[in-house]
């Protein structure tokens, strides 16, 4: 029996790497919420609710996903907090998910930023699977800021489960 080619992808930080783009993208001057601490979360103005993602800077302060707001603060006091923009999300997940279906038509959405995708049709120049082949819509990933996991593995359990642990272990692939 043929082994599936199974690659688990999730973007890193969705919700803060897209606002982060789109930040960008509108006003190329403006500071990368990647990197800086930055947190997305509910009532910016009021300072309520919990913290939906986080930059990585934000991380080694201590803050947390899903976290009081003002919890997050008090560990983080120059955190900066920002909107959460749905429309935004949305349209990146769209595009995300284009982009996959462009490399297989065998994908399986899990949520707005995470997918399985089975790639064992997919083969190189010398009939091999194509996994040493880069396809060009990982690059435009890689270009736009939505980083993402991804492992292959037969099972999309343990596909997932060595994406988690790669991103504890403090690596990140595409």
């Amino acid at each position: 029996m043929d082994e599936r080619i199974l690659f688990h992808v999730d973007v890193n930080s969705a919700f803060l790497s897209w606002t982060a783009v789109r930040r960008l993208r509108d006003d190329p001057g403006s500071v990368d919420l990647r990197l800086i601490p930055a947190a997305v979360c509910g009532d910016v103005e009021t300072r309520h609710g919990v913290i939906l993602a986080k930059s990585i800077p934000a991380k080694a302060c201590g803050v947390h996903t899903g976290e009081a707001v003002m919890t997050a603060l008090k560990k983080c006091p120059r955190l900066l907090l920002v909107p959460s923009e749905f429309s935004t999300y949305r349209d990146a997940s769209r595009r995300l998910m284009a982009m996959l279906r462009e490399v297989s038509p065998y994908l399986e959405q899990l949520s707005i930023d995470e997918a399985f995708l089975d790639v064992t049709h997919r083969t190189g120049r010398d009939g091999a699977p194509a996994l040493a082949e880069e396809p060009p819509q990982v690059a435009s990933m890689k270009r736009s800021g939505s980083a993402a996991r991804s492992f292959s593995k037969n099972s999309p359990t343990l596909s997932k489960r060595r994406s988690i642990q790669a991103r504890q272990a403090g690596l990140s692939q595409l």
